[in-house]
């Protein structure tokens, strides 16, 4: 473990107030793993690291007990701590998650729109629509976060607005592998105006085809980008991978744990219910 690392645990544990120390190290040490700072397959010395925070093992090892049963570290025989490195199934659950997710996120919104939020946003949907006409991607691209960042208040739900914070802090785990893929940014993007134009007008239908498409062809990507970075031999055809299909809607309590807590979480669904693609 890097010392800046080793010192930003320590200046969280000296404000820690009232807090357990477990506690403190679980936030501390998730908080790197998740932004990168500890990186994949990284082991962590339990005896080294305890000796340099100055804190007995008992609290690290509840802390890294903790990390385990998320699944992001893992304890190996002889050998200690290491961070669990991403796999094809870490990749797949995400994005399963995320699909759901925008399906709860965007029929609530739909549901609650008012007319002049509706008008609002058809306004900007038009110019949207003229940046695309016009090839000018960039700022295509900033509106449309812009758009998506407004779609969360009116769907008025703190705790889905939660699941979507927590979901981006594991999605950015996953960004090593973007490249800089124009192609794959304007077709993600045109998807998007299909999903914006879908809820303006109402359509649940067209809206929720809409968002399985985006969903997948964004897990396609990230799967073979994975593949690329793990050196795996593979064929594209039509810009899909040769490999077998990954059902990312199929997923058990052992194979899936941060799905099968995800749907544990989740308490109500929108009219007609969360249905896969």
């Amino acid at each position: 473990m890097e010392t800046n690392d080793v010192l930003s645990i320590k200046s969280q544990l000296a404000a820690r107030g009232k807090k357990q120390l477990s506690q403190v190290l679980y936030d501390s040490l998730k908080k790197l793993i998740l932004a990168g700072d500890l990186a994949l397959d990284e082991r962590i010395n339990e005896q080294q690291l305890a000796k340099a925070l100055n804190i007995s093992r008992t609290p690290l090892r509840k802390a890294l007990d903790q990390l385990a049963a998320e699944h992001l570290v893992a304890y190996e025989d002889n050998r200690g701590v290491r961070v669990i490195n991403i796999t094809e199934d870490t990749i797949s659950e995400i994005y399963a998650i995320q699909l759901q997710l925008d399906q709860l996120l965007y029929h609530e919104a739909m549901r609650k729109l008012s007319q002049a939020q509706l008008d609002s946003l058809a306004m900007d949907f038009s110019q949207l629509k003229r940046y695309e006409a016009t090839y000018q991607f960039d700022k295509l691209a900033q509106l449309t976060q812009q758009f998506k960042e407004l779609i969360i208040p009116i769907a008025k739900s703190p705790i889905l607005k939660h699941l979507l914070d927590e979901l981006t802090i594991f999605s950015n785990r996953l960004s090593y592998l973007l490249e800089g893929d124009l192609r794959h940014q304007q077709i993600a993007l045109r998807e998007q105006l299909v999903i914006l134009n879908s809820l303006i007008h109402k359509e649940a239908s067209v809206l929720e085809k809409a968002l399985g498409q985006q969903v997948r062809h964004a897990r396609n990507y990230m799967l073979q980008q994975y593949r690329r970075s793990m050196r795996d031999d593979y064929e594209a055809e039509d810009g899909q991978s040769s490999q077998p299909h990954l059902n990312i809607f199929i997923c058990d309590e052992a194979a899936c744990p941060l799905y099968t807590s995800f749907q544990a979480m989740v308490t109500r669904q929108p009219a007609g219910g969360i249905r896969d693609f």
